[in-house]
């Protein structure tokens, strides 16, 4: 007698198979996705920050003549002054790829008087029930802070620390950017 075709248990087998490689595939999927994702993030503040480092050496002495404070800019007036291009037609904005709105933070151009250079950095203001990245820059009591470890948020504060199993101590989330 000739088979044609597949028994009921060899399906359910194949089912199984198919439905255990997706569990696995979907979370790696994901992952990868995300990493993705965090690294366009990274790849935007980078050309934030250049083209404001360019804009900033063409104000050197307005930056260097105010002291202490950095010179503020909005990513729109970057756009405006033809240093990044808009991701769309009706707004001067950049699309933070991670949540698909646009970039809220500001933009901070500082002079370094340790090597007498300009130095610019995108920041958002520091808020405790946010999740930062290891490197995302906030802006908190008029100081530049950059993560050093994934902040998980909650009710944390930005002079939280986390422990380090490696290093068996406790170490902080933020430090304070110099340039």
């Amino acid at each position: 007698m000739k088979k044609n075709g597949f028994t009921m248990v060899e399906l359910l087998a194949i089912l199984v198979v198919l439905a255990i490689l997706f569990a696995l595939a979907v979370p790696a999927y994901s992952t990868i996705l995300l990493d993705v994702r965090r690294d366009n993030y990274s790849s935007k503040i980078t050309e934030i920050e250049l083209a404001a480092n360019k804009y900033g050496e063409k104000i050197k002495d307005d930056v260097k003549n105010k002291g202490q404070a950095c010179y503020h800019q909005e990513i729109s007036s970057l756009i405006k002054k033809g240093l990044l291009l808009s991701e769309s037609d009706y707004d001067d904005i950049i699309i933070n790829p991670t949540n698909g709105e646009a970039f809220s933070g500001k933009v901070l151009t500082c002079y370094c008087k340790s090597t007498y250079d300009i130095k610019s950095y995108y920041v958002e203001d520091f808020n405790s029930s946010t999740f930062y990245h290891v490197g995302d820059k906030v802006f908190s009591n008029n100081q530049i802070y950059i993560c050093k470890h994934d902040y998980p948020g909650g009710n944390l504060t930005i002079s939280s620390n986390y422990y380090d199993e490696h290093q068996k101590k406790n170490l902080p989330y933020f430090e304070v950017l110099s340039c």
